[in-house]
């Protein structure tokens, strides 16, 4: 596509977008009144088409995936890896660019590019133990990358209607059986055939969880939501213990786990107890917990122990969390009683946002993970140069699809796109100009 097509296209997009978003403010303006909607104005005005101009020069047509960054597509030691390959796609659908309501990319993809996702999903897992494990960092890696990857490789090839080739740690069951550790072994107290050694047994569980050190909640809490679907896998007994376990060591007056209120224990709260309800659990303490959270959320700079998109991003999603798992738990009362807290503050809640995201724009398109750069070791695993001032599929999607999800769930407004069709057609023609 030459420059002056290019462009055009482009000024296509950005009057759809104007006419559609202008149309969404006013409705904000009779719900939720002029000051949320001034603040969201500003926010939304910083996502434009760069974004997936950016995440298309990342897709890989020879391996069939994306890359976390350009400097890891620009050099070499460096493969496109499964985490950044889902979190691109969700970010076409929860955009706007594939919408879900219309299928999503599932059915905006071309079958071509949707056969090179499978194929590279799939030819990730071994044979010895049904993990997924990318050929750049081999099968040397900790729980936390292990569990994430299983749980991104799973759900995509199960997107895409297949099934992985071998049983998998999380229980979904592969097209040709059980993998080679597991038909040598034996199954113990109702755990999965391809179970790893702390979930072999309920006293084996139990010996993991003391040897985590919960003053460092946040560190804990993203190694247990890494391993939630092998939790969940190994069966009720499993997550019974769990949830007793951490309900024992939460701080009723914070409602947090850890010492104190601070960045660090609000973002271990929310990756403890999204998986506690992601289990389908009560979240206890929400009252103490969403003070503790917004307490955060206004607080306008940034720690240097926490100076990382997920800060941010963690504060709405653990308030949204509390709100959802009170309604899921039919608590109505409390509901209502937090609901009317966080609409009180949330012209302030969205301007101290838009402040604290503005350090992590990268100028090739998206956001950073730090506000200079990058994380170029992601859950252990060498992921991009180090020390490049560029984007990150993983920020980007934490701070576009990720941050507006959330403050919509927060503040009850779900009208707000990021992007229309026409901007994912647009995609869809850089796409195959990559082929």
């Amino acid at each position: 596509m030459n420059d002056s097509l290019l462009k055009s296209r482009i000024q296509e997009c950005r009057e759809i977008r104007a006419a559609r978003r202008k149309e969404a403010y006013e409705s904000v303006s009779a719900t939720h009144g002029r000051d949320v909607r001034r603040e969201l104005e500003l926010l939304y005005d910083d996502y434009g088409e760069e974004i997936y101009l950016w995440l298309a020069g990342l897709w890989d047509a020879r391996t069939g995936g994306f890359y976390y960054s350009n400097s890891a597509r620009d050099n070499e030691g460096f493969l496109p890896d499964i985490e950044s390959t889902v979190q691109a796609l969700r970010l076409t659908e929860a955009t706007g660019l594939f919408p879900s309501s219309r299928g999503g990319w599932k059915e905006f993809l071309p079958e071509e590019m949707k056969k090179g996702l499978l194929s590279f999903a799939t030819g990730l897992q071994s044979k010895r133990d049904g993990f997924f494990y990318h050929p750049q960092w081999g099968e040397n890696i900790g729980l936390e990358r292990k569990g994430r990857d299983l749980g991104w490789a799973t759900d995509l090839i199960q997107n895409l209607g297949a099934r992985p080739l071998y049983d998998t740690p999380n229980g979904v069951t592969g097209s040709l059986g059980a993998p080679e550790t597991a038909l040598k072994g034996s199954v113990t107290e109702s755990a999965t055939a391809a179970s790893p050694d702390y979930l072999r047994t309920l006293a084996d569980f139990k010996d993991f969880l003391d040897s985590l050190d919960f003053s460092l909640p946040y560190y804990i809490g993203n190694k247990l939501n890494a391993l939630k679907c092998q939790i969940s896998a190994a069966g009720k007994d499993y997550t019974d213990l769990f949830i007793k376990y951490i309900n024992e060591i939460q701080n009723p007056e914070t409602g947090l786990w850890g010492d104190g209120v601070s960045y660090v224990t609000v973002n271990g709260f929310f990756k403890i107890a999204s998986t506690a309800s992601q289990l389908g659990y009560r979240i206890e303490y929400p009252l103490e917990a969403l003070r503790s959270v917004m307490q955060m959320s206004l607080t306008p700079t940034l720690s240097e122990d926490s100076g990382h998109v997920c800060t941010t991003y963690n504060c709405w999603v653990a308030m949204a969390l509390i709100m959802k798992n009170l309604r899921v738990q039919a608590d109505g009362q409390m509901y209502e009683r937090l609901r009317a807290e966080l609409l009180e503050m949330a012209p302030e809640l969205l301007r101290i946002t838009r402040s604290k995201i503005k350090v992590f724009r990268k100028p090739d398109g998206g956001f950073s993970f730090f506000p200079g750069h990058p994380a170029h070791i992601n859950q252990g695993a060498l992921i991009s140069v180090e020390n490049v001032p560029e984007s990150d599929v993983n920020a980007t999607c934490i701070l576009t699809n990720g941050l507006t999800r959330e403050i919509g769930s927060v503040l009850g407004i779900n009208n707000l796109g990021i992007f229309e069709q026409e901007d994912g057609r647009l995609l869809l023609e850089l796409f195959d100009e990559r082929k």
